[in-house]
């Protein structure tokens, strides 16, 4: 059998290079993996800095409050994971080593020389491991699991003439289900145990090769026929009359029908982020865009866990390539002593990228799903002092659900405690549409030259770094 933290489970998990996307059409979320924003709850549309404005609104370029300031960030590297609880909780319990134990023991018995009580303890012990793998399986599939990943460098300049940024990141999401389809066979399978279990036990004396089940009395008579019936309704035990009686032929290496599906997406963009500040009726604002390549590979992998191995996912028979071009706005102001409002539309241009695969042909065809990406509103507005600063943001749009799960909107907040040589920041994010996917988050920064943050929620775990420098 596959084992799923070898082929499929945590391996997946471990994959760098992939999306959460499923579902028909699926849409992207705003995010971003850098530090300062991640442990801030994931706000940046108001709070931006020279290094992070490319990612989250290219009109804090604008932004002067220390004055101008060029900074560069090589690299960023961030990786999230969820849904990955019940994958670790099957590997620890070990499920699928204890059910081939049971089975090897009690086929190796010996029905001519073993105590009956021994025999019945050993299909017995079979018929428990076959069900809390089942129990454990379902557990697994109930849930999808899936990792992201962002990474990247940013050279960037604040201006209020014309600040400017250019960078360049790769970005990912892998999403993963199980389609658990062995129940009614692993049942089956404890329920022909225990009916060894019980029939062999009903014979008087020693059963052995080319046997049947006899009476000891006329008052077991109706027992052994039914047990008669049962045994020969068995379909993973060799029956009493088997050359190898009590054997149990269920393999977990080749009887399982359950399907791995995985579908993902890795994004690399390279963009030129421009922004100027304007005074309009007396208030000044700051305008910045951020026009960008996109280099899109979507893939999409459908097997048998028996067959399956999550290096295929993304060979040339189940991905495809897509390039274009799009857009990033922004906007901000400040309307009061300390307060700052932002708002910015990520990818401006609508993209729709269909899965394909090969089919026996060799034609790459499409699957009917596709992954979307929309354009994404976001607003913020923070408030700052010399050595604190809170942000609050929302999702204008909503990101449509993958699969069947919720759709998602998000409010973000967060808080940035500052001292002359470190910084201290927190975070809290929740989906407002019915996602249980929130966190709190913490994050560190010393001298504007290293960050590190972490990103905690239900059944979920984020944590990225940086090295950079800000003159």
């Amino acid at each position: 059998m596959i084992r799923l933290s070898n082929r499929f489970g945590l391996t997946a998990l471990s994959a760098t290079v992939v999306t959460l996307l499923s579902g028909q059409a699926s849409a992207l979320p705003f995010s971003s993996m850098d530090p300062r924003a991640l442990g801030m709850g994931g706000v940046g549309v108001a709070t931006a800095d020279v290094t992070t404005a490319t990612a989250y609104n290219p009109a804090m370029l604008s932004v002067t409050p220390e004055g101008e300031r060029l900074g560069f960030t090589f690299p960023y590297l961030g990786v999230g994971g969820y849904g990955y609880q019940d994958f670790i909780d099957f590997e620890d319990a070990k499920y699928v080593d204890n059910l081939d134990a049971s089975i090897n023991s009690a086929s190796n018995l010996d029905l001519a020389t073993a105590q009956s009580a021994t025999v019945t303890n050993a299909y017995n012990q079979v018929a428990a491991d076959a069900r809390k793998l089942n129990t454990g399986l379902a557990d697994v599939a109930a849930d999808p699991f899936g990792v992201d990943v962002g990474s990247g460098f940013v050279v960037a300049r604040t201006s209020r003439e014309l600040g400017w940024g250019v960078s360049a990141g790769a970005g990912g999401f892998m999403a993963g289900t199980i389609a658990y389809r062995d129940y009614a066979d692993i049942e089956k399978l404890a329920e022909d145990v225990e009916t060894f279990a019980e029939c062999y036990g009903v014979a008087s004396g020693v059963v052995s090769s080319g046997a049947t089940v006899s009476t000891a009395s006329a008052a077991t008579v109706n027992s052994v026929v039914d047990c008669n019936t049962r045994l020969n309704n068995m379909n993973y035990v060799a029956g009493l009359n088997d050359p190898n009686p009590g054997e149990v032929t269920y393999d977990t290496d080749q009887d399982l029908d359950s399907e791995l599906f995985l579908t993902g997406v890795v994004l690399v963009e390279v963009g030129v982020s421009l922004a100027t500040e304007r005074v309009i009726s007396g208030q000044s604002y700051g305008f910045g865009v951020t026009p960008k390549m996109v280099s899109a590979t979507v893939f999409e992998y459908n097997a048998n866990v028996n067959t399956s191995d999550s290096d295929d996912a993304t060979g040339d028979d189940y991905s495809t390539d897509y390039s274009n071009f799009n857009l990033d706005l922004g906007m901000t102001t400040s309307f009061a002593e300390g307060w700052r409002a932002g708002l910015t539309i990520k990818n401006l241009l609508a993209q729709e990228y269909n899965f394909q695969n090969r089919n026996p042909a060799g034609v790459m065809v499409d699957t009917g799903r596709s992954v979307e990406v929309k354009p994404m509103a976001r607003a913020g507005v923070a408030f700052q002092r010399d050595w604190y600063l809170i942000a609050l943001e929302m999702d204008l749009t909503t990101n449509a659900a993958p699969g069947t799960g919720d759709d998602s909107r998000q409010i973000a907040l967060g808080t940035e405690f500052s001292s002359s040589f470190a910084k201290l920041r927190l975070g809290y994010k929740m989906d407002t549409e019915g996602s249980d996917r929130n966190f709190i988050s913490a994050g560190l920064g010393f001298f504007d030259v290293f960050d590190v943050a972490v990103a905690s929620g239900k059944d979920e775990l984020a944590a990225s770094f940086k090295f950079g420098y800000q003159f």
